[in-house]
């Protein structure tokens, strides 16, 4: 069979590349070939160009988004209508036999995003079985109801990747029940395994914009700093969003370079949009502290102990998914100002067993949602 996925492949994060790839890998052991799209039908490498050329309206869209995200969900509906999206989603799916939306945080309407409101569109105009695979749900702004029960009724299967995520769904009754399953990048390191094993003396760091203040900022750096000389590791920092997080990764290493005084190494590195350096990146990492949650997932995907700060409650629902009854609250940095990198306890973490129980949960998955697809066309 044949399938045809939307997702957004083409913005500014590493995050839901990573995504994608997983997806058709995990699709392709089950000898189902995936052609991906872009769930915005942009261009490859159109955020580079947007950036370089458009500076002004991606200005534009960061200050609707931030300020005024329900005129954004409104502006959004017109230009989905306008260019007649419904039409180029049905062309792009006419060789299909079924549809695959996901993974990454897509069953959503915050800060006016439009992901929830297209799939529910092209879901219910879709000829073919539709799969909701391994999403995130929430928050919502807008159309809460109208792309839950959508998504519900028009969908042969549906699994999120967490708890949090379930419980949105749940609020609504529909034609399938949304399983739990759990984020599909945590097969990353099968398609870019490690090379270097054992020369573990690096302390990884990934930091996102907008959420330390310039004091919190300076007190991270003072942390990581006593930490990577304790323990003689050099320092670094990874971006796996671009380029609003370059600046912030800037900010940060000025702050640790003012306080080392060439006492550690520090270097940044970001992830290519070809992932041809992900496992470079990590594979000699001692322990890793992020915010991305999917920074976090690539260093647990090696098995790389791992601290990840709660910007978001996906981060806190990720890893208490990953690790199970080995989870703590201490994995998880609450505090941005006052906190201690705890690495012995995380030694104690038995990372490679949740891996392969995580791996196995969601090749199990995408059987289920097969089996599915199989049930729907056969009706």
């Amino acid at each position: 069979m044949k399938a045809v996925k939307f997702s957004p492949i083409y913005g500014n994060n590493i995050g839901d590349i990573a995504i994608s790839r997983s997806i058709e890998y995990l699709f392709s052991k089950e000898n189902i070939g995936i052609k991906s799209n872009d769930i915005l039908f942009r261009e490859p490498l159109s955020y580079n160009k947007n950036s370089l050329e458009k500076g002004s309206r991606i200005a534009v869209s960061t200050i609707l988004q931030l300020h005024f995200p329900k005129f954004f969900s409104i502006l959004k509906k017109i230009i989905f209508y306008f260019k007649r999206s419904t039409l180029k989603f049905s062309h792009l799916i006419k060789e299909a036999d079924f549809v695959i939306f996901g993974g990454g945080n897509l069953l959503m309407s915050k800060m006016g995003s439009d992901y929830g409101f297209r799939i529910a569109k092209f879901a219910q105009n879709s000829p073919v079985p539709v799969i909701v695979f391994s999403c995130g749900a929430g928050p919502f702004l807008v159309d809460e109801k109208f792309i839950c029960k959508t998504i519900l009724d028009y969908s042969s299967y549906i699994s999120v990747r967490d708890e949090l995520s379930v419980s949105y769904l749940n609020k609504f009754s529909g034609r399938v029940t949304p399983q739990v399953t759990i984020d599909p990048a945590f097969v990353i390191s099968d398609i870019y395994p490690r090379k270097n094993v054992g020369k573990n003396k690096v302390l990884g760091i990934n930091v996102i914009s907008n959420f330390f203040s310039d004091n919190e900022l300076k007190e991270f750096a003072q942390r990581t700093f006593e930490f990577a000389l304790a323990n003689n590791l050099s320092v670094r920092i990874i971006n796996t969003a671009f380029p609003s997080d370059d600046e912030e990764a800037r900010k940060f290493v000025k702050c640790l370079q003012d306080i080392s005084n060439e006492q550690i190494e520090i270097e940044v590195t970001s992830l290519t949009t070809d992932l041809s350096n992900l496992a470079k990146c990590y594979e000699d990492l001692k322990i890793f502290i992020g915010c991305r949650m999917h920074s976090l997932i690539f260093a647990l995907s090696y098995n790389i102990p791992s601290l990840g700060f709660c910007w978001d409650n996906k981060v806190k629902s990720m890893m208490a998914r990953f690790l199970g009854s080995e989870f703590r609250e201490e994995f998880i940095v609450t505090s941005k100002s006052n906190f201690t990198i705890i690495y012995n306890n995380l030694l104690h973490v038995n990372y490679p067993y949740h891996l392969n129980r995580a791996k196995k949960i969601i090749q199990n998955d995408v059987r289920s949602a097969i089996v599915a697809v199989n049930k729907t066309r056969d009706e």
